[in-house]
């Protein structure tokens, strides 16, 4: 919460409420069924595909009849070539400003170190190596303090699991949800970090 405080606009923390409750409890920390479940990256923390069809359980257990789900999700899209995103690759093009700061904190994040850090048995992202690769590279001088510093603004130390666009839709078709894609334009991760409702 204090890490991305500063994220929120001044005129929106006014009717900011902020409840520091497990995904799982919703039933809880929601007691009345909702309209709307707004989620942000909230399955890549979670441990295996299993996990997200339990949190889809309880997102579905609060919302209202004709109520909706939306939810920006990290995955590996369909063609997705990591060649293209690698870290050598972002820093490139960082370093020639065809994407910004947060274009490539966020893309070292989770898709710059896929073919080291990625495993796509268990769709598991280790972050703690990816980012102790980071600092070996800041320390051999292969990024500048600013650009270490860009990348350690998206600092996590545990595992995420990022699935396949494949595997997330079966999770979601497998779970009785009828969604649709919205794809942005205009920033690098879109590709990888659609908006699902």
């Amino acid at each position: 919460i204090s890490l991305y405080r500063d994220w929120i606009e001044p005129a929106d923390k006014k009717r900011e409420t902020i409840i520091e409750a497990d995904w799982f409890s919703l039933a809880t920390a929601l007691p009345q069924p909702v309209a709307v479940v707004l989620g942000d990256g909230v399955f890549g923390n979670l441990p295996d595909a299993a996990a997200h069809w339990r949190l889809l359980d309880a997102i579905a257990a609060v919302l209202s009849p004709g109520g909706r789900f939306a939810t920006r999700m990290a995955v590996i899209p369909d063609g997705f070539r990591s060649a293209d995103h690698c870290a050598d690759r972002l820093l490139q093009r960082f370093r020639a400003h065809e994407i910004d700061d947060a274009e490539f904190g966020f893309g070292m994040r989770l898709v710059g170190h896929h073919d080291s850090c990625h495993d796509p048995r268990t769709h598991l992202l280790d972050s703690a190596k990816l980012f102790a690769h980071c600092a070996a590279r800041h320390a051999a001088g292969e990024f500048t303090d600013a650009e270490h510093a860009i990348i350690r603004r998206y600092y996590f130390g545990g595992m995420n699991c990022i699935l396949s666009q494949r595997a997330w839709e079966s999770v979601l078709t497998n779970g009785g949800w009828r969604f649709q894609i919205h794809r942005s334009q205009g920033k690098a991760w879109y590709e990888y970090y659609p908006v699902y409702s």
